[in-house]
């Protein structure tokens, strides 16, 4: 048999060449897997189908389960600075994460504070702030801060603006409030080149008690020749000698403890005999004028001051003669509320008179000893007012009157009403004169001034300070009382006191200090009622209860006039 060769095809491949020794690799398993799938390709479809079934079931489905259980796990917040987290950063770093765009948004604005500028009419929680510190600084006086810009604030407002030196606008802007509330702010002061209504306020009195010589210099400018005037004040009262009214100055000079300047007790002279006749003319001494300034004298001039509206300092000043020359001047007309030596001597010729009981003789002018000398009145056809005026006292103090049948009596002589026993006879019902209704009288005046606007310094009719308020209505009551600021009032002794706040009666004088015993910064009112009182303060005359908790902790003490 013939075998015939194939023919060889001609290989593709690149020629080998023969020098070269033939590596054969072994195939990897993806190769095979490739080279397999090539075949299946060339098979039917069913088996195509069973072998990716195959491939997916136990190949490619363990691969994935496997890769994630086996992959990286979530490190506890805890972990996280151990070092082992801080080694395996180190060691393997992990890919920089791909940053999020984050949508550009407008952040949200903050507000600017809004700055200060506070004026008339304004309504505000600072205005309560800057009128407490005006308050403690002295540029207005103590009370209950409120929350409105009203006038009392403005004017303390241009007095504060005046201590510095700027011009007077009477408002409170961002650089105005951060000076009056710093620890710097100065208190107040009247000083060189001053003016303003306090200045002359200031010139008047001291005019009165003989520093100004001349009434024409009380001007409401502080010049050279007031502050001349304020230093010899201060150097005869032991003041630190500055030629300038602090607050410490201002309430001596309307002390009744003030040295003037002028004739005083112990003093001999023509002129003191001159003024001792006027008084006797007028009712205010009970002895022969002498030339001697003796404490007969003395008391007079108190009570001519206390009756004329004078400050009661016992002085013979400027102001005082210029009203004992005057046809201005008020007779004597003893009344509730005085007291001193002569009410002592009118009181015990009330006893020789039999109108009056020797246990009554205290020196205070009271309801017991009014109704005496009604009694006395009575009893010598007078006119029944119960004052002792020129015609009653002249003829008490001479032997030519005639004696009560019963005098008045009284438990006590501090000012309580009494009219004898229960069983009052007609006379006594004519001769007594309840205090209730005094009372009721001068509650009616205060009240007749409710809504009066408030200005410092003033002392009626239409305007008032707390302590001018006090003085107008119980002068206008005929309570003959002179000027005293609430310091004053604080240190007087003239009327009973009163010093547990619930124990308190319509009549009484309540006195306050604003920031400490020691201060003089105080004010006052005139006690309506068990629960409130009338008084002036930055919102004008008002009815208000003074229980309330701030008024309660500044409570220092009332006085009994009735």
């Amino acid at each position: 048999m013939i075998i015939k060769k194939r023919k060889r095809t001609p290989s593709r491949r690149t020629p080998r060449n023969k020098n070269i020794p033939v590596i054969r690799a072994k195939k990897s398993s993806t190769e095979i897997l490739k080279r397999y799938k090539m075949q299946l390709l060339k098979r039917n479809p069913r088996t195509i189908i069973f072998t990716a079934g195959f491939l997916l079931v136990f190949i490619v489905l363990p691969i994935v389960l496997i890769g994630a259980l086996s992959g990286p796990k979530e490190v506890p917040a805890s972990a996280a600075d151990t070092p082992e987290t801080q080694m395996a950063d180190v060691t393997t770093p992990a890919p920089a994460p791909t940053a999020t765009p984050v949508p550009t948004t407008n952040p949200t604005p903050v507000p600017t504070p809004t700055p200060i500028r506070l004026a008339y009419g304004d309504d505000s929680a600072t205005v309560a702030d800057i009128q407490e510190r005006l308050m403690v600084l002295g540029y207005i006086d103590g009370a209950e801060p409120t929350e409105h810009f009203g006038s009392v604030t403005r004017a303390g407002v241009k007095l504060f603006e005046r201590q510095l030196g700027q011009k007077q606008l009477g408002v409170v802007d961002e650089d105005l409030y951060d000076t009056l509330m710093s620890n710097a702010a100065e208190k107040y002061m009247i000083y060189l080149e001053a003016q303003g209504d306090d200045v002359k306020d200031v010139q008047e009195r001291l005019y009165q008690m003989g520093y100004l010589a001349d009434k024409s210099n009380t001007t409401g400018y502080f010049g050279d020749i007031t502050k001349d005037a304020v230093l010899s004040f201060q150097e005869k009262n032991d003041i630190t000698a500055d030629g300038k009214v602090g607050m410490h100055t201002l309430e001596a000079l309307y002390s009744t403890d003030a040295k003037p300047n002028i004739l005083s007790y112990g003093e001999k002279n023509d002129i003191v005999l001159k003024y001792q006749q006027r008084l006797k003319d007028l009712a205010y001494l009970t002895t022969e004028p002498d030339g001697t300034y003796g404490k007969d004298t003395l008391a007079g001039i108190k009570l001519f001051q206390d009756k004329n509206g004078l400050i009661s300092d016992g002085y013979l000043g400027p102001a005082t003669k210029d009203l004992l020359d005057s046809s201005e001047a008020l007779p004597n007309a003893l009344t509730i509320g005085d007291s001193g030596d002569t009410i002592t001597k009118v009181q015990k010729r009330l006893v020789e008179a039999n109108c009056l009981k020797s246990s009554s003789t205290t020196g205070y002018y009271g309801s017991i000893t009014e109704a005496a000398v009604r009694l006395f009145q009575k009893t010598n056809n007078l006119a029944v007012d119960g004052k002792v005026g020129k015609q009653t006292i002249t003829l008490l103090m001479s032997d030519d009157f005639k004696k009560a049948l019963n005098p008045i009596s009284a438990s006590d002589g501090d000012g309580s009403s009494s009219s004898g026993d229960s069983s009052s006879s007609s006379e006594d019902n004519v001769v007594a004169a309840p205090s209730k209704d005094k009372i009721a009288d001068m509650l009616a005046i205060a009240r007749s001034k409710l809504g009066s606007p408030y200005v410092r310094g003033a002392k009626g009719p239409n305007e008032f300070d707390c302590s001018g308020f006090v003085y107008w209505v119980l002068n206008k009551a005929g309570i003959k009382q002179s000027y005293m600021t609430s310091y004053g009032w604080r240190t007087t002794s003239k009327y009973k006191k009163i010093t547990d706040i619930n124990a308190l009666k319509a009549g009484d004088i309540i006195v306050f200090h604003m920031y400490g015993l020691s201060s003089t910064s105080g004010h006052m009112g005139i006690v309506s009622s068990n629960t409130n009182m009338v008084h002036a303060i930055s919102k004008g005359v008002i009815e208000t209860s003074y229980k309330q908790t701030y008024w309660k902790s500044r409570f220092v003490s009332a006085y009994r006039i009735f």
